[in-house]
Order: C-alpha cells, then sequence, then structure tokens
C-alpha cells in the first residue's frame, strides 16, 4: 500500500479528504499559495491532515511536514483559516528549506464537503478543476473551467488536470518493463495485448487492466483524453495500424510507438495509405524515449516514460 504521506495527485487528496468527512473526522485542506527559489513542489499543491496528525501529501519531505502538521491541527481547534510561510522570510528561524526557497500555505481547517467532492468527481471523470479558495474564507467554490494557478484579487485559484493515464500495446520485455515502472510510479495504466500472459503485468485494480487482443485487423476503441498517453510495443507491427488508428481519433497528449528511425517511416507510409493524413500521422513519435538507442527493456521503458511524463508537464 502506498504511503499516504507520499500522495501528489489532487484526486488521491480529495480522496483521502473524503474519506475523512464521510467517517465525520476534522480534515484540514492545505494548498501551497506561493513559491520562491527551489521548492519541492508547485504553487497548487495540495496537503490533506487529519485532526490526529494523519497526513495524505507533503511539502517538503522533512520538518516542515512535520510542522505544517501541527498547524493545521491548530487551525482545526480553533476553526480559523491560516496562512503560514516556511522558508526565507519566515517566523519560524529553525525551520529552512535545504533549497533555500520560501513556500507559502493556505489552511482551510473546515473544507466545503459538497465542493470537496463535486471536484473529486470531476477529476475521476477525467475532467480539470478549479479550486478557489479566498484570503479570508478559505475554500470557497468550483470553477468548472481550467484557471491559470495563482492569486487575483485576494482570490486564490488552484488549477487541477486529471492524473496521467497510460496506454500500453505491446509484447514482451518492453511491455513488462514499462508497467513495472508505471505501477510503481503509481499511474494508471491499461495493457492491450495479443499475449495473455501479459496480464499478469496488471493487478485487476480500476487503475489497471488487461485487454486480450486477438486478431491484428479488428477496429479497436480506446479510452482517450487529453491526459492520457498512448504507448506502442510490438516488434510485429502488423499489430500497430488499429491500435495506432484508435489513438488518432482521439486527442491523446502522447502517442508513440517502438523502432526505429527507418521502421517509423515504414509505419507512417502504411498509414498513410490506409487512408491517415499527414497532419494526424505526424502527431506519431518514433522513435520514443530521451535515450537513443536504448538497447535494453528497462532502459527503453524508462527512456519512453521519461517522454511520456515530460509531455504530460507540457
Amino acid at each position: 500500500m502506498q504511503n499516504r504521506q507520499f500522495l501528489e495527485n489532487a484526486e488521491d487528496i480529495l480522496a483521502f479528504v473524503q474519506d475523512c468527512q464521510s467517517a465525520q473526522i476534522s480534515c484540514a485542506l492545505c494548498v501551497v499559495t506561493g513559491v520562491s527559489g527551489g521548492s519541492a513542489r508547485s504553487v497548487g499543491t495540495l496537503v490533506a491532515v487529519r485532526a490526529d496528525g494523519q497526513m495524505a501529501g507533503y511539502v517538503s519531505h522533512g520538518c516542515v511536514d512535520a510542522d505544517l502538521c501541527v498547524q493545521a491541527i491548530d487551525a482545526i481547534n480553533d476553526g480559523k483559516q491560516r496562512e503560514v510561510i516556511y522558508g526565507v522570510g519566515s517566523p519560524f528561524m529553525d525551520l529552512r528549506l535545504p533549497c533555500g526557497g520560501t513556500v507559502n500555505i493556505l489552511i482551510d481547517p473546515s473544507p466545503d464537503h459538497v465542493k470537496c467532492k463535486e471536484a473529486l468527481k470531476r477529476l475521476m471523470q477525467r475532467q480539470a478543476v478549479t479550486l478557489v479558495f479566498s484570503a479570508g474564507s478559505g475554500f470557497v467554490r468550483l470553477n468548472l473551467q481550467h484557471k491559470v494557478t495563482g492569486w487575483d484579487n485576494g482570490i486564490f485559484s488552484a488549477s487541477h488536470v486529471p492524473a496521467l493515464r497510460l496506454i500500453i500495446a505491446g509484447v514482451g520485455p518492453p511491455l513488462a518493463a514499462v508497467a513495472q515502472i508505471a505501477a510503481a510510479m503509481n499511474i494508471e495504466y491499461h495493457v492491450l495485448s495479443p499475449d495473455e500472459q501479459a496480464a499478469n503485468y496488471v493487478s485487476g485494480t480500476q487503475r489497471q487492466s488487461f485487454k486480450h487482443l486477438v486478431i491484428q485487423d479488428v477496429s479497436i476503441d480506446l479510452e482517450l483524453d487529453a491526459w492520457t498517453a498512448v504507448l506502442v510495443l510490438f516488434h510485429d507491427h502488423d499489430w500497430e495500424p488499429n491500435i495506432l488508428e484508435a489513438a488518432l481519433r482521439g486527442n491523446p497528449f502522447y502517442i508513440g510507438a517502438l523502432g526505429s528511425a527507418r521502421t517509423h517511416e515504414q509505419r507512417i507510409a502504411r498509414l498513410l495509405s490506409r487512408g491517415a493524413n499527414k497532419q494526424d500521422v505526424s502527431r506519431i513519435k518514433g522513435p520514443i524515449g530521451v535515450i537513443s538507442a536504448a538497447r535494453d527493456s528497462y532502459t527503453l521503458a524508462l527512456s519512453a516514460i521519461t517522454e511520456i511524463v515530460d509531455a504530460y508537464r507540457g
């Protein structure tokens, strides 16, 4: 089980908040509202703290998190929103960020249950959401439009998009390595493969699934959105066209396929001969990865996932 303190996605933090609220356990919602210099987390980062000290999320992996926990519990006890600052300019002289920067955090001691639930629902439905905080009254509303994260006239907007989702189609060691690294990174992923043994690469949870591919030339439907990546890992490239065509029908932020530059040229030519247009096929990345000519499966997997995460971060 993943340590809750190491959770990072807004969806996971809000799920923790909802669990607390459903169990009638007081829980504060904290949001990073400002960062200067180096910082482990970005502006808009969410952290939740229960009245008993359990914490979901983190700011610095150190004494700052411990003090934030104390501050959040104090806020829960007195029912008052507070803003804290750590690092340069902080009143907490003994709490310094190793990177020498500054982090500002707003603590809402009693976030609105209905709004938290709706924000979580939207993220789970693969929709972006903006949590809006007032400097005087904490988490006040949701904005269903994706806004720029930051302050505007005493109002702080924390915009969050759905977590990265990865669709992996392929066989063999590259598929196994990508699935293993994705699982270690807590990335949601779904495997498509003609190899039934590839079902062993998924846990069977909602965040992981397996689809057995039986016939090469069959139409495939993929659940795609702007926060989903498609990675195709076949050495037998006859499996590729229908999967890539399905990917091109959607709007994934990344489409990549295994193979050399020459293989990629042949892949593109084949797709064009099947009716794809040049603008669409230009979306397909090949060769994949940030490390050129990776010769082992784990290097290839790490290289490809690094490229995907970088594209997701925009």
